[in-house]
């Protein structure tokens, strides 16, 4: 180990036992740090410079370790790959060429490529750290020979996560294993099952103890038994109190008085039938059994509506009055019972 790095390491000795000279010890190492740098070595044949990114991390913090060196162009340059384990993990390398200009720290410009590497890289390991250069190899195209080298050691500052004298850091005190909650230490499985064999067995009872609904008897309407003569008078006098005469109607006053007439002959006769003409429905009273007298009459009365209705006869409020009584009475004779059989 260098003597910089030993005297860097007691001075972290003396920085833990001494509360308060942690902000000291911080300083020294990158004092340290800056004297050791590495630069471009322009004493070789060919220039190289290694180092990280950032230059002082904490306990495994990651950081990128970077280097390149100057190489004739057209050289096919090698980098081996660091050696893993200990205190240090490298990631994933990655490696390319660029031009070398005044940038890389050259005072000219170097007639050649810079053949550069970068690889991620943590460090478990506190103090002053130094870091191996990287191994590589080159064959040059004038007479073809192997050349070999490494890139120069990269000081590091590593410092502790939380530093040995740090009073104010707060640390959780530790804890056992916490039990699972109740609602995870359920037989669920059970639970539900018990639920619903009990909803069963209540399903089921409810079910035995259902009684079957007794039906009704079916109790027949009453049939109302029509009274054709009433219906014939109801509608007499509903036909009263539209007052169609009054208002010059005739034709309709006519054509509801033949309704009515016919209506009641045909529930009361039997013969006539809805659809018959004036000469059919006289001969249907003929043959019903009415005296001449009443036949003559509602021929009469038939005919004359019939004219009313067609061909726009003249009425009058005498005459439509009279053809009303007429109906009424025809109505009324029918409904009295024979002489002979009167109580």
């Amino acid at each position: 180990m260098p003597p910089a790095a030993g005297g860097v390491r007691a001075a972290l000795g003396a920085g833990a036992e001494r509360p308060g000279a942690a902000v000291g010890v911080v300083a020294l190492l990158a004092i340290a740090a800056v004297c050791l740098a590495p630069h471009a070595e322009a004493a070789a044949d060919y220039p190289m410079h290694a180092g990280v990114t950032p230059a002082a991390v904490r306990l495994g913090e990651p950081m990128t370790y970077h280097g390149w060196i100057g190489v004739p162009r057209g050289a096919v340059v090698r980098w081996q790959a660091p050696a893993t384990g200990g205190n240090f993990t490298w990631g994933p390398m990655r490696s390319g060429r660029s031009p070398l200009t005044r940038g890389h720290g050259l005072g000219t410009v170097f007639p050649g490529d810079s053949a550069w590497v970068e690889i991620p890289l943590q460090v478990f390991d506190t103090g002053l750290i130094s870091i191996p250069g990287l191994a590589f190899d080159y064959t040059g195209l004038a007479n073809g020979e192997l050349h070999e080298g490494r890139l120069p050691l990269v000081p590091l500052v590593v410092t502790p996560m939380i530093a040995a004298n740090d009073s104010s850091a707060r640390l959780r005190p530790e804890r056992g294993p916490l039990a699972a909650p109740w609602w995870e230490r359920v037989p669920w499985a059970w639970v539900v099952g018990t639920l619903l064999l009990v909803a069963g067995v209540v399903i089921l009872a409810l079910f035995l103890r259902r009684k079957k609904p007794v039906a009704a008897p079916v109790v027949a309407a009453p049939v109302r038994r029509r009274d054709p003569t009433a219906e014939a008078l109801a509608e007499l006098a509903a036909l009263k109190r539209l007052g169609l005469p009054e208002r010059g109607r005739f034709g309709e006053h006519a054509y509801h008085l033949g309704r009515i007439l016919r209506r009641y002959f045909e529930a009361t006769l039997g013969l006539t039938r809805p659809g018959d003409t004036t000469p059919e429905l006289i001969a249907h009273l003929q043959l019903a059994g009415l005296s001449a007298d009443d036949v003559a009459r509602l021929t009469t009365l038939l005919r004359r509506w019939d004219g009313i209705k067609f061909a726009r006869m003249d009425s009058s409020l005498d005459e439509a009055t009279r053809c009303e009584d007429s109906v009424r009475e025809l109505v009324m004779k029918r409904a009295a019972p024979p002489a002979g059989k009167a109580a």
